[in-house]
């Protein structure tokens, strides 16, 4: 994908994550991402505690979501992607939605449902990943797809 993409309309972007209290590094980098995400999209970030099971964390990610907002799931079992194919993705979900939602689960994983309510399930890697860290390659995966989309000097891929 070379160049400036104009097409794509910044969506705000809500990441949804089923973590207990982050530890001081994982917070660092997320912060720093965070804020290198917000120079290209309006962002914020829900932080939704660990239940005692995978439904019930499901049931309280699923009420945080809006009936207009596109819903991305980070997903083992999700589609893979290049960082290409990811920034037109985001640039699709702006067709029809006012937000996208990313959400990252817990220990566990999702429940079913919110999986079906997704608009799309990505995967981030073929190797399993602590949830922490798959919310800071999430993180810095809609910060590529934004330098992408935007023609800046970022990615190199």
């Amino acid at each position: 994908m070379a160049g400036r993409v104009d097409a794509a309309r910044a969506l705000p972007i809500r990441l949804l994550y089923v973590a207990r209290a982050p530890t001081h590094g994982v917070e660092a980098m997320a912060t720093e991402l965070e804020r290198k995400l917000s120079r290209f999209v309006a962002y914020e970030r829900v932080q939704v505690k660990p239940q005692r099971t995978v439904a019930m964390e499901d049931a309280k990610l699923r009420k945080l979501v809006r009936p207009k907002e596109y819903v991305l799931l980070f997903d083992p079992r999700g589609k893979a992607h290049t960082s290409e194919s990811f920034a037109k993705l985001l640039v699709a979900a702006s067709e029809g939605h006012d937000k996208v939602v990313a959400c990252v689960g817990g220990a566990f994983g999702v429940g079913e449902q919110l999986r079906t309510r997704a608009d799309a399930v990505v995967q981030l890697s073929p190797m399993v990943m602590s949830h922490e860290v798959a919310r800071l390659v999430a993180l810095e995966q809609l910060y590529r797809a934004w330098t992408i989309l935007r023609g800046e000097n970022y990615h190199h891929g």
